[in-house]
C-alpha cells in the first residue's frame, strides 16, 4: 500500500490511466480550501510501475476559484486527458461546466496554467455532472450526464482528437 497524496485536507473521487510506462492518478483536493467545504482543486500524480510516487507533493491540473470536482482521466496515446465538474453555484447541483485539461507524460499542463481551469467541454446552462473519459484511436471521448431534475435528462458528450484538440460532437 502506496500512500499517493496525503495531507489535512479531503482528497477524494481518484481515478487513474496507464501510458504503458507509469501510471496518472487524478483526485479532487480541498488543499487550496480556505472556507472548509466551498472549494476544490484537481491534482494528478505520476506513479512508476514499481509503485513510486514521482510527483509526491502532487500537480495541479485544475485551480480556479470554482470548485473542481469528480475528475476523470484516459490516456489517448499522446497524452493524459483529464475532465472534470466545475462548479459555478455552489447552493445550486450541477450548475457547472464539464471542463478538461491535457497533461504531459513528463507531467506538464498543454492547455495553459492550473489557474486557467482548462479548456471547455460543455458550457451550456443545463444542469450537468459525472464526466466520464475514454479513450478512442486516436482521440477520447467525454460523456456526462444531466440529471433528471434540471428538466432534461440523458447523457451527452464530445468526443477529441486531442492532440490537435479538434472536437466532433
Amino acid at each position: 500500500q502506496t500512500v499517493l497524496s496525503g495531507g489535512p485536507a479531503a482528497q477524494s473521487a481518484p481515478a487513474v490511466d496507464f501510458d504503458g510506462d507509469q501510471f496518472f492518478v487524478v483526485w479532487q483536493d480541498a488543499r487550496n480550501d480556505l472556507l472548509e467545504g466551498s472549494d476544490s482543486d484537481i491534482y494528478a500524480t505520476r506513479v512508476s510501475i514499481q509503485g513510486e510516487v514521482i510527483d509526491p507533493d502532487g500537480i495541479a491540473v485544475a485551480s480556479t476559484p470554482s470548485p473542481e470536482m469528480v475528475p476523470d482521466v484516459a490516456f489517448d496515446g499522446s497524452h493524459h486527458v483529464v475532465a472534470w465538474f466545475e462548479d459555478r453555484h455552489t447552493n445550486t447541483i450541477g450548475d457547472g461546466d464539464i471542463r478538461g485539461a491535457r497533461v504531459g507524460a513528463d507531467g506538464m499542463l498543454l492547455d495553459g496554467p492550473a489557474s486557467a481551469g482548462g479548456f471547455a467541454i460543455s458550457t451550456n446552462a443545463q444542469t450537468k455532472d459525472h464526466p466520464r473519459v475514454s479513450r478512442f484511436d486516436p482521440g477520447v471521448l467525454v460523456v456526462w450526464e444531466l440529471p433528471d431534475y434540471s428538466g432534461l435528462s440523458g447523457i451527452f458528450g464530445a468526443a477529441f482528437i486531442s492532440s490537435l484538440m479538434l472536437q466532433i460532437s
